[in-house]
């Protein structure tokens, strides 16, 4: 079921805050849920995996659907103008995706490029981004 949709939000400066708002206002989804969403969205409309070098010439749409157990995101960007430079940075997109998502990935056809991820819904545990090791006492006195 569709449960949030935006189309033709130009890509730039403005265009995370546009989608956090939108994701914040699904009140549907747990905190959680949506935090993650929020996370990887927003990286993902500024990645350059996602619009290119063409950073403003970009046109990007939005889509979240809830399936049973999954939430399943997709941020698509129709880029409008040549790219700058067809060399593709990797950045965090896809590293953000691997570790927080249950599965994702991104499909390129020409001037358009599909990013998409799932999140679990309700999320199943996992260790936070920013958790340190704990060693155990015994073990670091040796």
């Amino acid at each position: 079921m569709r449960i949030a949709e935006i189309s033709m939000l130009p890509s730039g400066p403005a265009a995370p805050a546009a989608i956090r708002a939108t994701i914040d206002a699904l009140s549907v989804l747990s905190a959680d849920v949506r935090a993650d969403i929020r996370l990887l969205a927003s990286q993902l409309a500024t990645s350059p995996e996602v619009i290119g070098r063409a950073r403003d010439g970009a046109v990007l749409g939005l889509r979240i659907d809830r399936r049973p157990g999954i939430v399943h995101v997709e941020l698509e960007a129709h880029r409008t103008a040549s790219p700058r430079d067809q060399t593709i940075a990797v950045a965090a997109g896809p590293c953000l995706l691997a570790r927080v998502c249950a599965r994702w990935g991104m499909v390129h056809d020409g001037a358009t490029t599909v990013a998409w991820f799932e999140i679990d819904d309700p999320p199943v545990a996992a260790p936070s981004l920013c958790a340190v090791p704990q060693v155990p006492a015994a073990a670091a006195t040796g």
